[in-house]
C-alpha cells in the first residue's frame, strides 16, 4: 500500500466498499511480493452471486490471482468488468475469489 507522509485517504473516509448480497470479505492485507493489496471475497451461499469491489482511491490494475497470490491464467479479469475504481465478479456458490489490486502511483511487480 503506498503511504508516506501524507494519508492516502481523507479522515473519515473508507479504502473501499464491497457490494453484493451474502458476500464476505475474508481478506484485505499487503500483498506478499511487490505493491499492491490482496482482497480476498467469499459466497457462502448456494446460488453463484455476484460482488462489486469499489476502491476510494485510483487503481492502476486489478487481476484474479490464487491462495498463493500467483496469477490465475485461467481466469483473467476482463476490461468490461473493470472500471477506474472498481471491479465487478462472479463468485460461484461456497467459493472464495481473490483478487490482486494495484494502486497507482506503484510499479507492478514482476514476481
Amino acid at each position: 500500500m503506498p503511504a508516506g507522509r501524507r494519508p492516502v485517504l481523507a479522515a473519515g473516509q473508507s479504502l473501499f466498499t464491497l457490494e453484493g448480497p451474502d458476500i464476505v470479505l475474508t481478506t484485505l492485507k499487503p500483498a506478499e511480493r511487490g505493491s499492491g493489496l490482496v482482497t480476498r471475497v467469499l459466497n457462502p451461499t448456494d446460488t453463484p452471486r455476484e460482488a462489486t469491489l469499489r476502491w476510494n482511491m485510483p487503481v492502476r490494475d486489478m487481476f484474479a490471482v490464487r491462495l498463493d497470490e500467483e496469477p490465475v491464467e485461467t481466469d483473467p479479469l476482463t476490461s468490461e468488468a473493470i472500471d477506474a475504481t472498481g471491479l465487478g465478479l462472479q463468485v460461484a456458490r461456497h467459493s472464495v475469489r481473490t483478487v490482486r489490486v494495484e494502486p497507482s502511483g506503484t510499479e507492478r511487480s514482476a514476481d
